[in-house]
């Protein structure tokens, strides 16, 4: 899974954002999440193409997904702790 990059966009005044918080934490180090505010860095969320926070984007071998639920997010991240991706 070195491999695979992740990045987290969230806003600290995102409701949906400050009730996945407490998950994302438990795996930000075991898979290397980068958390990026987007208050302060839009611009790299411009070049993701982020239109909804929060947004977990997935890098592997030059192709790029968007996971841009709290469910969808847990879902994949879940899979992704389990191996099972």
């Amino acid at each position: 899974m070195s491999n695979l990059k992740f990045k987290y966009f969230y806003s600290p005044d995102c409701e949906a954002c400050k009730e996945l918080k407490p998950f994302i934490s438990k795996f930000e180090k075991e898979l290397g999440i980068e958390m990026i505010n987007n208050n302060e860095d839009s611009i790299l969320a411009e070049s993701y193409k982020v239109d909804w926070l929060p947004t977990l984007v997935m890098e592997h071998k030059g192709n790029t997904w968007k996971f841009e639920t709290p469910k969808m997010i847990e879902e994949f991240l879940t899979k992704a702790v389990n191996g099972s991706l």
